[in-house]
């Protein structure tokens, strides 16, 4: 089912591009380095793996969630973007009430937040959509031009419910990734001051529902929110890597039967909040340092895309959790900085931009790509893996669009 929908998805697109080839070269900075970014995966990875291992691990995902989203977003106009906004906030809506449903017919589950649909990993999914609703609204309620007290207060107040409802879901990650958005778009919207003022009150707005929803949490989710203050774990490097013996190096059979050498960097002690799996903030901590101490080992080109694993107690196809880091450990300075520039340069068009008379169309499209690249970016620093980031690769394209086509 997955190929399936995989392949009928990049067939689609194919087919949509194909009247407009020309909208898929690149044209822009941005676009070229994105394009850069991507073939030095490519190459990194064609460099450190031999040739029976391209069609197995994370390189399956390339065409289909690192192309194909970038291309989507390339052939977006922004009439296409704002109806995505509509259909992202209707969506989130409608969520809630099936999450209501499953809350009360399915069988009762203990722990510090529930399982919705029956998927473990259900809490992230739900998260995400409710993060990027509760954005695409507050881009909205911006855009609105002399609408009334009961339309505003309407507005506000979709926006406490889908802020209650990301708390409750307990997607930690997701909830930090949207208030930190809310407050970039005020800070880098500061050239224009209405829209400066109301992101402001949409950041403020959101916290104080934060704040409020955690004072009702019953005991355990609210312990999992405490979680988050967990301090970094002082862990020593080993020496020679990994054990008390100088590196006590393991095999691991990894896809198709390849065996690979696998060895923590830090030492086998560091592995205790990984094979614990009780604390995940601890576990990210552990990931982190361990993408530090990867990268000291080759800093100007890295180890190897894909390769984090091979040094990680996350173990074979292990990541770090941070796009950013891991293309620092992985593909070395060129990579992470590539990474890096395609934020700032972002950041830089978006800030040029907002002050200049656009029609509310098109200025609307833009800041709803930028606010939800600003949460996107930053939930891949706590969840992201640049091979499967897809909704990243989706705004970049959608930004690069945009920008080439400003007065359309």
């Amino acid at each position: 089912m997955t190929i399936t929908l995989y392949c009928v998805s990049l067939c689609w697109v194919l087919m949509a591009a194909r009247s407009r080839l020309e909208r898929l070269l690149p044209r822009t900075r941005l676009e070229w380095l994105t394009a850069g970014f991507a073939l030095l995966i490519l190459l990194s990875f064609t460099l450190h793996h031999s040739r029976h291992v391209w069609l197995s691990g994370y390189l399956r995902y390339f065409p289909f969630l690192v192309v194909l989203p970038f291309l989507c977003g390339k052939l977006m106009r922004p009439v296409d973007v704002n109806r995505l906004s509509k259909i992202i906030i209707y969506a989130g809506l409608a969520l809630l009430p099936l999450l209501l449903l499953d809350l009360l017919f399915s069988a009762r589950q203990l722990g510090q937040r529930w399982t919705f649909f029956g998927q473990d990993h259900s809490p992230l999914l739900v998260g995400g959509l409710l993060a990027t609703a509760l954005l695409a609204q507050g881009v909205r309620r911006a855009g609105s031009h002399g609408s009334d007290k009961k339309s505003q207060l309407f507005e506000y107040g979709l926006m406490v419910l889908l802020a209650t409802a990301l708390v409750w879901v307990s997607a930690r990650g997701w909830l930090l990734s949207s208030m930190v958005a809310l407050l970039v778009m005020a800070v880098i919207t500061y050239k224009s001051r209405k829209l400066c003022v109301e992101y402001s009150r949409q950041f403020v707005l959101v916290l104080v529902t934060v704040i409020l929803s955690l004072s009702f949490l019953p005991r355990p989710s609210s312990q999992f929110y405490a979680g988050l203050l967990t301090p970094p774990p002082q862990v020593a490097v080993a020496e020679g890597g990994g054990g008390e013996a100088g590196g006590v190096m393991e095999e691991a059979t990894g896809v198709l039967g390849v065996t690979h050498h696998w060895e923590p960097i830090l030492g086998d002690e560091s592995c205790r909040p990984i094979i614990d799996g009780i604390n995940s903030i601890a576990i990210r901590w552990t990931l982190y340092r361990e993408a530090w101490e990867i990268f000291r080992l080759d800093p100007l080109a890295g180890v190897g895309a894909g390769n984090f694993g091979l040094y990680s107690c996350s173990g074979i196809m292990g990541f770090p959790h941070s796009t950013v880091l891991q293309a620092f450990s992985e593909l070395g300075l060129l990579g992470g900085v590539l990474l890096l520039a395609i934020a700032f340069l972002m950041a830089r068009e978006f800030l040029r931009d907002v002050s200049e008379p656009r029609a509310p169309e098109i200025l609307n499209a833009r800041q709803l790509v930028i606010a939800l690249f600003a949460a996107y970016f930053l939930a891949d620093q706590i969840y992201g893996n640049y091979f499967m980031s897809s909704g990243t690769y989706l705004l970049i394209g959608m930004f690069a669009n945009l920008h080439v086509n400003r007065q359309s």
